[in-house]
């Protein structure tokens, strides 16, 4: 990830115009509270976030999930054109239409957790017509699969048959194709030491701007958690003066001095912690995938989270104490 800003730019702007989302591109994701992209558009951003690091291999758990068959045909089709890039696509599809299915290149079916058929999509339905699982002409494989493959619960006898014979079917299938798949494999061995080869980490000092930057954008994107804060800061300082109010200089009154003083530190130090762990607890998930992803380190983004935070941490106890 050593691009130029303008090189970025523009292989933002080609994923953008891939997942078709060219007309919501200004559109803010939003939330449970804020209203922003639809299903199907989160899907398809979702899917872009990880595109954008240029990745070798992609996992996909149900991509699809909660979307109408035109929107999952269409990301389907995505994840076909970034196979056709040199991509390896790997993902998990329930209940996908007979036009989506005919979309897959290679076809992995499980039955009560035993591999029941791996291979070209294209010759499961004839492979199981050997086995006599004759599909109908005009059905959809994808949901005969389903619905006479499904393993209950409770088992009984005739799930018990159903399965043997699958799978004993299924090893002797593999038996014939392991010597003309070894045969066949061409490529070099990938480790970790080629992988690493191919990553190049971003530099410190770009990272550290970049998280400043989307952690600025935040913050005027969502003004509302700096007004909650502000309007917290009044009611707790109003709440303090009721208690604590018109203190003598007596011995009691030096005692309730030095409790009000020990109150208002405490007070302030919890305030400021549980603000920046709140806020923490909102970003964990995409804290976690964008690591993971190596977008970015550690320390990056907590020296980028603490500079945006220290100027708050002034601010609200400079209002409480006035």
């Amino acid at each position: 990830m050593n691009e130029s800003g303008e090189e970025l730019k523009q292989k933002v702007d080609a994923i953008i115009e891939s997942l078709g989302l060219l007309k919501c591109r200004n559109t803010l994701i939003g939330s449970q509270q804020m209203k922003g992209l639809s299903g199907g558009e989160r899907k398809r951003t979702a899917i872009g976030v990880e595109l954008i690091t240029n990745p070798s291999v992609l996992f996909l758990d149900e991509p699809t999930s909660g979307l109408d068959s035109f929107t999952a045909n269409k990301i389907v089709k995505l994840l076909v054109d970034q196979s056709r890039l040199g991509k390896t696509v790997v993902a998990t599809i329930h209940q996908p239409s007979s036009g989506t299915f005919a979309l897959f290149d290679r076809l992995l079916l499980l039955m009560d957790g035993h591999t029941i058929y791996q291979g070209p999509a294209k010759d499961a339905v004839g492979y199981y017509g050997n086995l006599g699982f004759d599909i109908p002409k005009y059905a959809n494989p994808a949901d005969y699969f389903l619905k006479e493959f499904y393993v209950p619960y409770k088992k009984t006898e005739d799930d018990l048959i159903k399965l043997d014979k699958l799978v004993k079917g299924y090893q002797e299938r593999q038996a014939g194709e392991v010597d003309k798949q070894d045969k066949a494999i061409t490529h070099d061995e990938v480790n970790s030491d080629s992988l690493d080869a191919h990553f190049h980490s971003t530099p410190f000092c770009r990272e550290l701007g970049l998280l400043l930057k989307r952690t600025l954008k935040n913050l005027y994107r969502d003004p509302q958690s700096t007004r909650v804060r502000i309007i917290q800061t009044i009611v707790m300082v109003v709440l303090i003066d009721l208690v604590f109010w018109n203190m003598g200089d007596d011995q009691e009154g030096i005692q309730g001095k030095a409790g009000f003083a020990f109150f208002i530190s405490i007070n302030q130090i919890m305030m400021s912690l549980f603000s920046v762990l709140l806020l923490f607890l909102v970003e964990r998930p995409v804290f976690l995938r964008e690591y993971a992803s190596k977008m970015y380190g550690v320390w990056s983004y907590f020296i980028s989270k603490s500079i945006i935070e220290i100027p708050f941490q002034l601010i609200f106890p400079f209002i409480f104490a006035v």
